[in-house]
């Protein structure tokens, strides 16, 4: 695998792409991107996993930083492959300047994981870097407040694995440290987090309940570290809940996407209000018995309307599906697509709104030999 960036100005099923940058690593062939952030004047700044050019095999890969200018050149790399054995850059921000969160992972003389957030200058020269000893862990995503507060979350481990939220401010020097451990004590996993307009900030995963599987979590926090109220969500079954999608509306409300076991996996949206009380619940199951549905990403407009993209099974396939939801969580429409002619379905993965009348879909289709490809 190699890291690839498509611009697309319109998604369209002829649409062709105003460029295409690939980043292929001459001896090694298994390197990914895994977020991607723009600047106000059109630069992307995408991280991920590079492979190492270290002979030695005591470093197989590096956080990678890749900026390209508007019209996809490429402006500079940053590796940095020396923090453990394996390092993985999982989700950047940009505000004035680039904060990435991610993890470097050893092997001997014990199997450990150090939670890793830096800071870098758009010119790709590093300003801070930060490694956390205390709780060993993985970054997995990174928010930013008005005020410049640096937000990394991640799993950290204790009894099993908990949720672990450090607050950096702007020099990187750490402000407070927050640890979730649910109720069962068992696993507990972040996958995004969000600050709203008065600095508080959410945590959305999974933890496990004491008598039931993984849950939807969502963790509120104000700026201080202290914890406003913990919400959580336990499907019809009992089985597994896992949020993938976070945001936040004008009024607090914040809104979670994932999947909740059902009939099989559904496509699930819950809301919560301010105070973290639950407003509405949102399940579409497929057509298909038994079929997995999965919401992967959302988005909110300013009239409060919900997108929502994933995937949701018709007969014996998977198909690319958005679905709007007004602001009491009721559908108001849902587009399915297997893909164009001779594709065999495929998942709507990420979703973005342009002035509120322009919503912008991407995801993968799979083509007759079974293979995706970017739309």
């Amino acid at each position: 695998m190699d890291f690839i960036v498509i611009m697309l100005s319109q998604l369209l099923f002829t649409q062709s792409p105003e460029w295409v940058y690939q980043y292929v690593h001459a001896s090694y062939t298994d390197e990914w991107p895994a977020a991607i952030t723009i600047d106000n004047i059109g630069n992307t700044y995408t991280t991920g996993v590079i492979c190492s050019d270290d002979t030695t095999g005591g470093h197989l890969t590096g956080i990678g930083i890749i900026k390209l200018n508007a019209s996809g050149q490429e402006r500079w790399i940053y590796f940095n492959d020396t923090l453990g054995r394996l390092n993985h850059g999982y989700d950047i921000a940009y505000k004035n300047k680039l904060y990435v969160t991610g993890y470097a992972e050893y092997f001997y003389p014990v199997h450990k994981f150090h939670h890793i957030t830096l800071c870098l200058d758009t010119a790709g020269s590093v300003q801070w870097l930060c490694r956390d000893t205390i709780n060993q862990g993985r970054g997995a995503a990174i928010a930013l407040d008005s005020a410049g507060g640096v937000y990394a979350v991640g799993m950290c481990y204790g009894q099993a694995t908990d949720i672990g939220v450090i607050k950096y401010d702007t020099l990187g020097n750490e402000c407070w440290r927050y640890v979730y451990d649910g109720p069962a004590s068992s696993y507990d996993d972040p996958s995004v987090i969000v600050s709203d307009r008065w600095d508080n900030v959410y945590i959305g995963g999974y933890s496990t309940g004491d008598t039931t599987s993984s849950d939807f979590t969502i963790i509120k926090l104000d700026s201080a570290g202290n914890e406003k109220w913990v919400y959580r969500y336990d499907g019809p079954i009992h089985a597994r809940d896992e949020i993938t999608a976070l945001a936040v509306d004008t009024f607090g409300n914040v809104y979670a996407g994932g999947s909740s076991g059902g009939d099989g996996w559904d496509f699930c949206v819950v809301s919560v209000d301010s105070g973290g009380h639950e407003r509405w619940v949102y399940r579409l199951d497929g057509l298909a018995p038994s079929s997995d549905d999965f919401a992967n990403d959302l988005a909110i407009d300013c009239a409060g309307y919900i997108y929502v993209c994933g995937a949701s099974k018709d007969d014996t396939i998977g198909l690319f599906t958005v679905v709007k939801l007004d602001t009491t969580g009721q559908e108001m429409w849902r587009y399915k697509s297997s893909g164009p002619s001779g594709y065999n379905g495929g998942s709507a993965l990420r979703i973005a709104l342009v002035a509120d009348s322009v919503i912008y879909a991407a995801g993968t289709f799979r083509n007759t030999a079974g293979r995706g490809q970017i739309v």
